[in-house]
Formats: C-alpha cells, structure tokens, sequence
C-alpha cells in the first residue's frame, strides 16, 4: 500500500537524521493513518508529483544539500494540502 511505503520512507530519513525534534514532527506531519485517508483524494498525475517529490528529497539528501532538501521537503506538504483543499466538497 502506498501509505505504508510513504510512513517507512519518511521515518527512514527521520531516523537517519537522528534528530528528536524531527521524530516527533514527523510522527504528527506523516501519520499513516492520516496520509492514507488522504491518498484516496489524490489524483493519477497528483500520486507522479507526490514520487517526483520523493525523488527530489532523496537526491538532495545523498547531495548532501540541506536548503534544497528543506525546500523540497515543503512542496509536497504545500502540495497535499492543496488538493486536500480542491477536492474537499462544498457544505
């Protein structure tokens, strides 16, 4: 499932990063739970962004670019919550 392989991509950087402060954020921003009633929003060409996204992040950790990787980091955030948003059905 596409929720489980996001959880253990995000925790595998979380861990990698041995950093407490990023462990807790990441348990909230990340949630399995959460993530996974989320994708069933996503569109095919949402899901391409959202692996392109992880692909960027990955290659500006092995980079060892860290403003690229905050930066990167942050689109797909931005990204999520704007097709949450476009899809979320009116009252």
């Amino acid at each position: 499932m596409i929720a489980r392989a996001n959880d253990r991509f995000h925790r595998t950087i979380v861990e990698a990063a041995r950093a407490p402060r990023l462990s807790a954020l990441i348990s909230i921003a990340v949630d399995a739970a959460m993530v996974a009633r989320t994708y069933y929003l996503y569109s095919e060409e949402d899901l391409k962004c959202s692996l392109r996204h992880h692909v960027e992040l990955t290659d500006a950790i092995a980079a060892g670019a860290e403003t690229w990787a905050e930066s990167v980091m942050s689109s797909p955030i931005m990204a999520a919550a704007s097709a949450a948003l476009a899809r979320k059905p009116s009252p």
